[in-house]
């Protein structure tokens, strides 16, 4: 297998950990770039440098601190994991004179049209693509005139929200209406009819509007969190996900990686699509586990030909730490087994996941003004998503 070298611009996100892990372990030369000195996890062996920009999140100085680490660490690959840091690198290519090094990347518009739930009900509407009975709220609207085609229970959901975060469930028009009322003038709603079926994920990896990896899990352990991202996955061939997924993604004309959320509709017997995460996702592990290394892939899909495993095999994954553990002391109900947990993740990087609530205890006792610069392997971290990054195991 080839070695690159490989910059992480976004380290101070919580996803860079994981993602820096499918590359380290594949054999990768790992950097990261931060915007603050207080988002570096202060120790952590995925990483050869860690480096942050002397002008925190400016976005010139960002830009400009991604090119001298491109050129100072010989970088053959720029991947950025988060929805800022991808989208901003989408829409200032032109600004950047390592553009050539960045991986795929879906083009602002398209990645605003499917990150929106709003925007992309509405997209999944005009072309006829499957999904729950859905209303996109405008304020000043009656409810019960806009969503009166759709049949309770329904959920509402804020249309640029994360993780499951700010779904509510009414069962009726009535408390739906002073919902509404309050709220609709604050925050884009949708309100979407409630499905009864199951999750499930379908993970790709694009170019051009067209899957060249992918990976299909199914939700069979939900999250102690009502809406939030499931605990536990089955990874299966699904062929009529892939076909909803494939239809969405030629119609989007998407480049780059991402996670479409969906739901089989169990009165219908269909796939309905829910929402599109256009950043590296909260169970990424999972699919590592199944053998498809999406980071890995990404880098070499603007390094030459793909070379790596494309093929995910059949599996069961548990993310976080208490999964983990779990699988440790009898598996419990499930029968967890080690392997199929995140513990060879966390036993790859021990001594950053003791120091991470160290860390954050003294930053929070001890906020001091940054100290610009750069410096050599393990540098102070901490990132604002650690505490949400798989379900908040971090």
């Amino acid at each position: 297998m080839d070695t690159f070298s490989i910059l992480i611009p976004d380290a101070d996100e919580g996803f860079s950990f994981p993602v820096a892990y499918c590359l380290k372990t594949a054999g990768q030369r790992v950097h990261g770039l931060s915007r603050s000195r207080w988002k570096i996890s202060p120790l952590s062996n995925l990483f050869e440098t860690l480096e942050y920009s002397t002008q925190g999140s400016e976005l010139n100085s960002w830009l400009k601190c991604i090119d001298e680490v491109v050129v100072r660490r010989k970088i053959d690959a720029i991947l950025p994991v988060s929805s800022h840091a991808i989208r901003n690198l989408s829409n200032n290519r032109h600004r950047l004179a390592s553009a050539d090094k960045l991986v795929q990347l879906p083009s602002p518009s398209v990645f605003d049209t499917a990150t929106n739930k709003a925007s992309l009900a509405n997209f999944l509407a005009v072309h006829g693509l499957p999904q729950p009975p859905t209303v996109v709220w405008e304020p000043g609207v009656p409810a019960a005139e806009k969503t009166s085609a759709l049949n309770f229970p329904v959920l509402v959901k804020p249309a640029l929200a994360r993780g499951g975060s700010g779904i509510r469930r009414f069962q009726d028009m009535k408390s739906l209406e002073m919902f509404l009322a309050i709220h609709g003038k604050e925050t884009q709603w949708i309100v979407q009819e409630f499905v009864p079926g199951t999750d499930l994920c379908v993970n790709v990896l694009c170019q051009d509007g067209k899957i060249i990896a992918s990976t299909v899990q199914h939700a069979i352990v939900p999250s102690s969190d009502q809406y939030a991202p499931n605990a536990g996955f089955e990874f299966r061939s699904d062929p009529s996900a892939i076909d909803v997924a494939r239809r969405v993604v030629e119609k989007l004309g998407w480049s780059g990686i991402a996670n479409f959320d969906m739901r089989f509709d169990a009165q219908n017997k269909a796939i309905v699509m829910l929402e599109i995460n256009g950043r590296y996702w909260l169970s990424m592990l999972g699919s590592f586990h199944a053998g498809v290394n999406f980071p890995l892939l990404a880098c070499e899909s603007v390094l030459g030909p793909l070379k790596s495993n494309r093929q995910p095999r059949e599996t069961r994954y548990f993310s976080g730490k208490l999964n983990a553990i779990r699988s440790l002391l009898g598996g419990g109900r499930d029968r967890l087994k080690p392997h199929e947990t995140d513990l060879r993740y966390f036993a790859y990087d021990p001594v950053r996941l003791v120091s991470v609530p160290i860390f954050k205890l003294a930053r929070t006792v001890y906020e001091r003004p940054l100290i610009l610069g750069t410096q050599e392997g393990r540098t102070d971290r901490r990132s604002e998503s650690i505490e949400t990054a798989f379900g908040g195991d971090f």
